[in-house]
């Protein structure tokens, strides 16, 4: 892979010239709006929390 500034420049130009880049973009962002990683640390402890209450895994 070129990570040349050149090559850079060319790959952004496309990204930024091209509709269905910046169409995915904005699917994207609104699939993940309310995402925020503190929600998902604080989702798993709770979940990894729970599973160990289970008594089949008390050993």
């Amino acid at each position: 892979m070129d990570r040349s500034e050149e090559s850079f420049r060319q790959s952004l130009g496309q990204l930024l010239g091209d509709e269905s880049f910046r169409l995915a973009a904005e699917q994207f962002a609104n699939q993940h709006k309310g995402f925020h990683p503190e929600y998902a640390v604080s989702h798993t402890v709770q979940m990894i929390e729970k599973v160990l209450r289970i008594p089949k895994f008390h050993g």
